[in-house]
């Protein structure tokens, strides 16, 4: 036999309680609320609906998914771009430091110091410049009185072709400029034995013999007394002053 159901319609209720026992254990309540036009009017289309609203959060999801992987590979690459860009300068400040000391020292010292340093460095470089030009214009006396000795008769003045042969020197191999240096030495002699076999003295074309003979004795004072050309010149007219008044006499003729 079926239970009896009444159904209460068309109440207004103020407020619903939930209790754990209720007073009727048969009874049964059932609460529906409808909703405007939108609202579906069977349980397939709700159904349906709730199946579009899942597919569209899954898809919300696995966009949300896509755009987070591809942020976090950008904030990979990022990261190890920093990386490597403080590996960069790290090496970069490592070279600075092992190529030039004094600098990496000074960026961290006290400004007084630092001062101090770079006035003191400059002072160096000053000293250094200095010592460079003193070592170059012994090694052009040097070779001036080289062209006094071994090409005596070349129609030079030693000290305007010193410069240039010595630049020759730093250019060419050293098999080249010797080679350089033994034909003009031959050239020398060559042209001592023409002259001599003239009638004329040798060494007559741009100097006169006693002017060579002047320039050979002040390379030899140079070499024995390791002082400059200039002043081997000096020492050479002060030992030799009958040479010197040759000199000025065959100057004087060369005037006239």
């Amino acid at each position: 036999m079926t239970k009896p159901r009444h159904r209460l319609r068309k109440i207004k209720l103020d407020e619903i309680s939930v209790v754990d026992l209720g007073a009727d254990p048969n009874a049964t309540i059932q609460i529906f609320k409808r909703g405007g036009a939108d609202m579906p009017g069977d349980l397939d289309a709700l159904t349906e609906q709730m199946q579009k609203a899942a597919e569209s959060l899954a898809d919300n999801n696995q966009k949300l998914a896509a755009e987070t992987a591809l942020r976090k590979a950008a904030e990979t690459r990022a990261a190890n771009a920093e990386a490597a860009l403080a590996t960069a300068q790290a090496s970069i400040a490592k070279s600075e430091a092992e190529a030039d000391p004094f600098s990496a020292i000074l960026k961290s010292a006290d400004p007084v110091v630092a001062a101090a340093f770079k006035k003191l460095q400059a002072e160096n470089e000053a000293s250094a410049k200095m010592i460079a030009k003193m070592d170059e214009d012994r090694a052009i006396a040097k070779m001036a009185s080289e062209i006094t000795a071994d090409m005596p008769n070349l129609p030079v003045k030693a000290e305007a072709f010193a410069p240039i042969l010595k630049r020759a020197a730093g250019a060419l191999p050293a098999e080249d400029f010797a080679e350089l240096h033994r034909v003009l030495k031959a050239a020398s002699s060559n042209l001592a034995k023409v002259l001599t076999a003239g009638g004329f003295g040798s060494s007559v074309i741009m100097k006169g013999s006693a002017e060579t003979a002047l320039d050979v004795k002040a390379g030899e004072i140079q070499k024995r007394d390791s002082i400059s050309f200039a002043k081997a010149y000096t020492q050479a007219v002060a030992e030799n002053p009958g040479l010197y008044t040759d000199y000025l006499a065959e100057q004087k003729g060369r005037a006239q």
